[in-house]
């Protein structure tokens, strides 16, 4: 006997997915994570958690914001810092159903030192380039 896992599945007809998989911004700039949801349920509430290395709560801050509209809550984090960087998940609570977590996104925070090392890494420096 075969045990699989589906994340595709939703129980009670929830469910709940998050984009983008992966954002990177840069220092200083904004960045806003989305979890979208269907709850058939009027009673629901939703949390955001990061990942360091155990969940925490992410609290409401002047930099760290919750937009909710349309079934879709948005975690707005401005001015980011490198320590913003990190895993984000979604969770939505019904009432008397067990908590859908999104898929994550991760946020990469680029200073200057990534910056520098993103456009070496990119930079054509090989003789296969230079010869195209």
């Amino acid at each position: 006997m075969t045990l699989s896992l589906s994340l595709t599945a939703t129980p009670g007809g929830l469910s709940v997915r998050q984009y983008p998989p992966s954002l990177s911004v840069m220092r200083g700039e904004t960045a806003t994570l989305s979890c979208h949801f269907k709850v058939e349920s009027l009673k629901y509430g939703v949390q955001w958690f990061k990942m360091k290395p155990e969940k925490q709560l992410v609290p409401k801050s002047p930099r760290q914001i919750f937009v909710e509209k349309n079934q879709t809550s948005s975690l707005v984090i401005s001015e980011v810092a490198l320590e913003d960087s990190g895993w984000y998940y979604c969770e939505v609570n019904v009432l008397q159903k067990d908590p859908e977590w999104g898929n994550g996104t991760e946020l990469v925070v680029l200073g200057e030192k990534q910056i520098a090392a993103f456009r070496n890494e990119h930079a054509c420096n090989s003789l296969e380039c230079l010869l195209g």
